[in-house]
């Protein structure tokens, strides 16, 4: 189960733009264009080396949509502590960062704010408790974009005491790439780049992870590739549940997020935002 997640992680976060085409940063599975009604969740942008890479794609370099993150306070960004360490990997500094909010990001076009990016110590690849949390600041507040919220303290333990995540439902938001297609051949993703959304019901509920049900055929939707980092809101509420971490290789059944309501992650956004 470990070495899944290893894998999921990583494969979420990869930021893949293959051959020549320059491809715009789209995205959630069995979604729908978000256009204007997550306007806090945004894409992070860097600009990734032309060449192979150090998880075996290649790229034809230029600045790319990499992942997904939302905005919690004027010059806080909040993504998954597993999209530093791969830009980190790929030579990227922490202030070689950008954040789009467009709700669609155009290589060349899309409005960037430069961001510095925070590791978060806590975080590990492996483990009960991966901390799958990180921040970018902004050196200037972000005006004219409401802000999400953060849930209090044990949040979803609190209502999983009571019977009140039982078909609870989800709304996950990204820039990453749409459901596969088949036929003819192996499984292709979908483009990637658009601000979307879907909904998915509650599955389970650990100590670090919210598990959260992505099966279309039960009605429900979940994230894909550069989808990581992005807010998996309680209902259609502006509260985080938690971060998209992974789900399963073809992203067909199974949604994992992060919860923000555990200690660990209160632990390191406190030293960046007013926690509730």
């Amino acid at each position: 189960m470990k070495k899944l997640l290893v894998a999921l992680m990583l494969a979420l976060a990869a930021t893949v733009v293959v051959g020549t085409a320059a491809q715009p940063a789209a995205a959630i599975t069995y979604g729908a264009p978000d256009g204007g009604l997550h306007p806090n969740v945004g894409a992070l942008v860097a600009e990734v080396p032309a060449g192979p890479g150090p998880n075996g794609f290649t790229y034809d370099g230029g600045k790319v949509a990499v992942s997904s993150g939302t905005l919690i306070a004027s010059r806080v960004f909040l993504i998954a502590g597993h999209s530093v360490e791969i830009l980190h990997s790929y030579g990227i500094k922490d202030d070689e960062v950008w954040v789009s909010f467009d709700s669609a990001f155009i290589r060349g076009k899309s409005k960037l704010i430069p961001g510095t990016m925070h590791a978060n110590p806590g975080f590990r690849w492996i483990g009960s408790n991966a901390n799958d949390v990180a921040v970018i600041t902004f050196d200037e507040d972000v005006m004219g974009i409401p802000l999400a919220k953060l849930p209090t303290a044990g949040q979803l333990d609190q209502l999983a005491a009571k019977n009140g995540l039982k078909d609870q439902k989800f709304t996950i938001v990204g820039y990453g790439m749409q459901e596969t297609s088949v036929g003819g051949g192996p499984p292709v993703f979908g483009p990637s780049g658009e601000r979307r959304f879907t909904t998915g019901t509650f599955n389970a509920l650990t100590p670090a992870f919210l598990h959260i049900s992505a099966n279309h055929a039960l009605g429900n939707g979940g994230s894909g590739m550069f989808d990581s980092g992005g807010p998996n809101f309680l209902a259609d509420s502006n509260v985080i549940a938690g971060t998209t971490t992974g789900g399963d290789p073809l992203c067909r059944a199974l949604q994992i997020a992060c919860r923000m309501d555990t200690p660990a992650a209160r632990d390191y956004l406190e030293h960046y935002v007013t926690l509730p």
